[in-house]
């Protein structure tokens, strides 16, 4: 079985800082628990701030 929630999408979403990615992308609804959105919005937003920090 699998199923994604906050700390697996949190995992895999802080690569896109890591690693210098444009994104993410993610598929397969009603798969995940309900926080996922709030979860990649902060990731995102993490990204966001370093990069802006970089600049």
């Amino acid at each position: 079985m699998w199923i994604e929630d906050g700390t697996s999408i949190a995992a895999k979403v802080s690569l896109v800082t890591k690693y210098g990615l444009a994104g993410t992308s993610c598929w397969r609804k009603d798969m995940e628990t309900s926080n996922i959105w709030s979860v990649i919005n902060t990731e995102l937003t993490k990204a966001e701030q370093n990069t802006s920090e970089t600049e």
